[in-house]
């Protein structure tokens, strides 16, 4: 219902071949699903990349020697992922990758969250 509202509001953008693109993710959550869905999309985003980090200098902190190259590398692909949602149109698999990265950010944090956090 919010599509077909947004996209009656965005008919001057329609290009030739009978499409509307939006080439910012972020800017066609918060079209569709107004501020609060933006909020809780980006907060899943930054949640996920700060328990991350949280992990790898807890990882380093206690093991001294060893750098968690699975939590920087994960950190680094949501990085990328949240730059590339403020250039690209959410369109194909890209929230599906979205979607898999928070639950690999998860999987990877339980084991190393203390017992009162969230993510366990």
């Amino acid at each position: 219902m919010a599509e077909v509202e947004a996209t009656g509001r965005l008919e001057h953008l329609r290009q030739g071949e009978g499409i509307i693109d939006l080439v910012n993710t972020y800017l066609y959550v918060a079209m569709l699903e107004g501020m609060l869905g933006l909020a809780l999309f980006l907060g899943s985003l930054l949640l996920a990349l700060f328990a991350m980090l949280r992990a790898t200098a807890r990882q380093i902190i206690v093991e001294r020697d060893t750098v968690p190259e699975q939590s920087l590398m994960l950190s680094a692909i949501i990085i990328s992922m949240a730059f590339l949602m403020g250039t690209t149109s959410m369109t194909g698999y890209f929230l599906d990758y979205y979607m898999l990265m928070l639950g690999f950010s998860s999987a990877l944090v339980a084991p190393v969250a203390p017992a009162h956090s969230t993510f366990q």
